[in-house]
């Protein structure tokens, strides 16, 4: 009887925390307990100088990623919101998301043009899920006044196992703009003409880039994890015909993100 408790103890302190070994002989991670889940870490950030541009600057991004249980969520992408409506393989919610602004000094190119605040926007989005395949439509709306313009994106996603620990999902999608989103970033009036020397622009609504991206998530233990993110996008239609971009910039847009998160 002794025998059989020391080697019980011995199996649970060298146990991984893990359930019984599933379908085709892959092992279970356990369910978080309590109605939280908790990541946080950072990212070291490569992306353009501003919308539109041909160089690139690098920062630091906090990376957040908190949910309760399936209602309230806080995340680093999705912005600060709730499930209104869920059930296994659909979901419906409102959120708030932050966007960050654009800095006249960030690059020589944005010369003779004002600086765009960072803010927030507000917005109502929906998705779907079949097994490791993804769809979701998302409705922005500034509500800071700095562009007081409409964002609407769709994006599909796929989940897959490349390797034994390593996570990846990978995505693809598109933005819809309207006028005055894209004549705050991409337009250019009389004055900053005068000032900057480029023509006058006026940009309309439409499809303003379409992007695909693959993000990596690797862990290390049951609280540590590397993270990878990148994205590629390209301005389309009036985005990409303004002389911001086609003289002066790029269409095509790379953010690239390197970093580490923390499961409580």
């Amino acid at each position: 009887m002794r025998s059989k408790k020391i080697n019980k103890k011995t199996t649970q302190l060298f146990q991984p925390n893990v359930e019984n070994i599933g379908n085709h002989g892959k092992w279970v991670r356990k369910k978080p307990r309590g109605n939280w889940s908790i990541i946080l870490g950072g990212l070291s950030l490569m992306r353009p100088r501003y919308k539109g541009s041909d160089q690139y600057k690098f920062n630091g991004l906090p990376f957040i990623d908190i949910k309760y249980k399936k209602s309230f969520f806080l995340n680093f992408r999705q912005g600060l919101g709730a499930n209104i409506f869920h059930t296994p393989n659909f979901k419906a919610g409102i959120a708030l998301n932050f966007y960050g602004d654009r800095d006249v000094d960030d690059s020589d190119s944005l010369k003779g043009f004002q600086s765009i605040d960072s803010g927030a926007d507000a917005g109502a989005f929906s998705s779907i899920s079949f097994g490791n395949i993804s769809a979701k439509i998302k409705f922005r709306q500034d509500i800071s006044n700095n562009h007081n313009g409409l964002l609407i994106s769709g994006r599909i996603g796929y989940k897959v196992s490349l390797f034994k620990k390593l996570r990846t999902n990978l995505n693809i999608g598109t933005t819809f703009a309207n006028d005055k989103y894209t004549n705050t970033y991409f337009g250019i009036n009389s004055t900053q003409s005068i000032a900057s020397g480029l023509k006058e622009y006026n940009a309309s609504s439409g499809i303003k880039s379409i992007n695909t991206g693959v993000n990596f998530m690797y862990p290390f233990d049951d609280h540590w994890s590397m993270l990878t993110l990148l994205n590629y996008s390209q301005l389309l239609n009036d985005a990409a015909r303004s002389p911001l971009v086609k003289d002066l910039g790029s269409k095509n847009q790379i953010w690239l993100a390197l970093g580490a998160a923390y499961r409580f």
